[in-house]
């Protein structure tokens, strides 16, 4: 994380994260996550805070489906 600043999450460790969720979860919990969000006001766009707060709300969704 060298480099980034307080708050700010690089790019890489934010790319691992994803992919690392993804890779423990099916395709259908990534396809109901996707149809929940998809046409949610906050979510059209692609600036980086959005994205960022994308995938946050991804990885807590997941989490909470884990038993």
């Amino acid at each position: 994380m060298r480099g980034a600043s307080i708050g700010e999450i690089p790019t890489e460790h934010l790319n691992n994260l994803v992919l690392d969720t993804i890779r423990r979860h099916t395709a259908k919990k990534q396809l109901e996550f996707h149809n929940l969000i998809s046409n949610h006001k906050s979510f059209r766009g692609s600036a980086s805070f959005m994205f960022k707060m994308f995938v946050f709300a991804w990885l807590s969704w997941l989490s909470s489906e884990e038993h």
